[in-house]
């Protein structure tokens, strides 16, 4: 009789070890699962943020272009109207200047 229960506690002990072996490969199976999706969303947003940092590069390319010729533009409009009229050039700067001037020196 103690045999028999032996070998009932044997076989128990078998099933048990072999669904925890079950479970086991299932969970790793389950964790692989999850690194490869997790990998795979890893990847895509990299390459979505190197898209982006691409766009906000020729964004920033094409902003200091824009920049450049607008401020070569307006050097060259203020450099002919000083060699045209440089009486009324001098009295802007110096109307400007006493303004900025009084603006600075006040004691709000």
């Amino acid at each position: 009789m103690k045999s028999n229960y032996r070998d009932e506690a044997d076989a128990g002990l078998s099933m048990a070890a072999g669904r925890a072996n079950e479970w086991a490969d299932r969970s790793r199976n389950a964790l692989d699962d999850v690194a490869s999706t997790a990998s795979g969303l890893f990847d895509r947003g990299r390459g979505r943020a190197r898209e982006a940092a691409g766009m906000a590069r020729e964004w920033a390319s094409d902003a200091a272009d824009t920049l450049v010729d607008q401020s070569s533009r307006g050097l060259k409009t203020t450099t002919q109207f000083v060699r045209s009229q440089p009486l009324v050039a001098l009295a802007a700067t110096l109307v400007i200047g006493l303004v900025v001037g009084i603006l600075l020196s006040r004691d709000d």
